[in-house]
């Protein structure tokens, strides 16, 4: 028998593989690449979280307005911005707050302006005792040119933006020692304050002793004895059950509270225009809708706090006027730190 040429079959194999393999390459060139699968991160929108931080607890306005705003945000979005609510101090004290809106860990914070003042200390301006005299002035002067002018000041020099203004109203003194009628009433009272300047300079002034804690910590320490007292809005004294552990609540009226609405700048800067037109919007329209509720809710707080077996009272005219005049040396103070044109152009714009 005839033996096969090796050399011969191994050349003809050969020459079918490279066929064979030249075949699937051709045919592969022809189709087309995959496009994303349905489903897959290419396939959607980015989407972005916002953590919104509050101390104050349920029922107060400030809070409630969040709810607001997170509707909002989301429906007009289409779920691209989700956003989480923490009231009740759930992150921390109002100072903690300030620094995750800072680093970014948290986006938005509803808190006084005295808060983030801690970065831009002429802010502290538009917290001044008497400041307000009606919440027209109050209107007049955040959305007019002393909001425009404070707006731009915090976003130029720190890592914050102003959303919107919002209000906790006008703070009272409470306590459970006295009711306070007079200036001399003030005297010796141990009153839990923000423990910012503008504010333990107030009430030395008025003749108390100013202690700074934050205000998750008063309740505790009014009842323990550790505090006569404090200072907060009707709203607030309602919504933290203050009235449970201080009898005497008096109308000193001393500062027209802001609620700043603020946020972390590089966040709302870096958000795709029309997200960043979402956020903004809403935050108008939740201040814009707070500020009414919150002027409501004032005049029924007297009747419910009452209700609760607090001893309410007015504070006659020339008692008011004794106490504006003992904190004339705040504006002093206040003209000597940031200048008298500054502190001028804001006493303006509120008359």
């Amino acid at each position: 028998m005839r033996r096969p040429n090796v050399r011969s079959w191994y050349l003809g194999a050969l020459v079918a593989v490279t066929f064979t393999l030249v075949a699937m390459a051709t045919l592969l060139l022809r189709v087309p690449a995959p496009g994303p699968l349905v489903g897959t991160a290419a396939a959607q929108p980015k989407t972005y979280k916002v953590i919104m931080a509050n101390v104050l607890n349920p029922g107060d306005p400030t809070v409630d307005a969040m709810t607001d705003f997170k509707k909002e945000v989301e429906d007009k979005s289409g779920g691209r911005i989700k956003v989480e609510l923490y009231p009740s101090a759930q992150l921390g004290s109002q100072e903690e707050v300030v620094e995750m809106i800072k680093s970014g860990a948290a986006q938005i914070h509803i808190a006084s302006p005295q808060y983030p003042a801690k970065y831009l200390p002429e802010l502290q301006v538009i917290t001044l005792p008497y400041l307000f005299g009606s919440p027209e002035a109050f209107d007049r002067a955040l959305d007019g040119s002393v909001g425009a002018e404070f707006s731009r000041l915090l976003e130029d020099k720190t890592e914050f933006k102003i959303l919107a203004f919002e209000e906790f109203g006008l703070k009272n003194v409470f306590n459970r020692r006295r009711p306070v009628n007079t200036l001399e009433d003030l005297k010796g009272l141990k009153l839990r304050v923000i423990n910012a300047p503008v504010t333990i300079k107030t009430f030395e002034a008025l003749g108390a002793s100013p202690v700074g804690m934050p205000i998750n910590e008063v309740y505790t320490a009014i009842q323990t004895g550790v505090l006569d007292g404090a200072e907060q809005p009707l709203n607030v004294i309602r919504s933290g059950k203050f009235y449970e552990v201080a009898k005497y609540a008096s109308l000193t009226g001393h500062f027209y509270e802001i609620a700043l609405a603020y946020a972390n700048k590089s966040f709302i800067n870096g958000l795709p225009s029309d997200l960043k037109q979402i956020v903004t919007d809403a935050a108008q329209n939740m201040a814009k809708k707070e500020r009414q509720v919150a002027r409501t809710n004032a005049k029924t707080a007297r009747e419910f706090l009452t209700s609760k077996g607090m001893v309410l009272n007015d504070v006659a005219p020339a008692e008011l006027a004794k106490m504006k005049a003992a904190v004339r040396p705040v504006y002093d103070w206040a003209k000597q730190q940031w200048g008298e044109p500054l502190v001028t152009r804001v006493l303006q714009a509120t008359q």
